[in-house]
């Protein structure tokens, strides 16, 4: 099992069955295109390649998310020793930086992990996208849907999943407010 989701990671987004990154409180997951939307509207994202630029200038995202967004819009899917450099961020303390920014676009579901390549003799690096070229058809969607509307329908196949489940844990799963978690949780019992 462990093989199959390690070739999955890499596989899947590349065919359009799964979006993959560190999105779950910066761990790796896994988000089917079904959901994707959901997930997209509630980080506020505008579903354009090149929305993070109106993400930094409402101060949501830092500039160092914002360069490397910029450098995959301008000169698209790119591995990980590529970007790094192309950013200027080779050194040690540049590759801490790079870390940093590379799990915050990711949370944000700005970028998805693009499949490998092989940039040194080693391991073959992650190779990044951005989400909206990624997935145009999940961001057309996304860019149609309330806050609301995505967290009822993550609700309710989250409590399908999990009949047990209740408002609670929707707060500790997906870190919604109380009152947004109450919402979404009674519009689907």
């Amino acid at each position: 099992d462990a093989e199959k989701l390690w070739g999955w990671k890499d596989d899947f987004p590349k065919r359009r069955l799964a979006w993959y990154g560190k999105y779950f409180c910066g761990k790796a997951s896994l988000i089917s295109p079904a959901f994707l939307p959901c997930f997209y509207c509630l980080e506020e994202n505008t579903g354009t390649p090149d929305g993070h630029e109106q993400l930094y200038a409402e101060g949501k995202i830092t500039a160092d998310a914002r360069a490397i967004c910029g450098e995959l819009l301008e000169h698209g899917p790119q591995g990980v020793l590529e970007l790094r450099h192309a950013l200027g961020w080779a050194s040690k303390r540049g590759n801490q930086r790079f870390k940093r920014a590379l799990e915050e676009v990711q949370r944000r579901l700005l970028v998805v992990r693009w499949g490998t390549k092989p940039e040194t003799n080693a391991w073959e690096s992650a190779v990044y996208q951005l989400t909206p070229r990624a997935f145009p058809r999940a961001m057309k969607a996304a860019t149609k849907l309330t806050r609301p509307e995505a967290q009822r329908t993550i609700a309710a196949q989250y409590f399908k999943l999990n009949p047990h489940a209740g408002e609670r844990d929707l707060v500790r799963v997906f870190k919604w407010p109380r009152t947004e978690s109450r919402v979404a949780s009674s519009a689907v019992s």
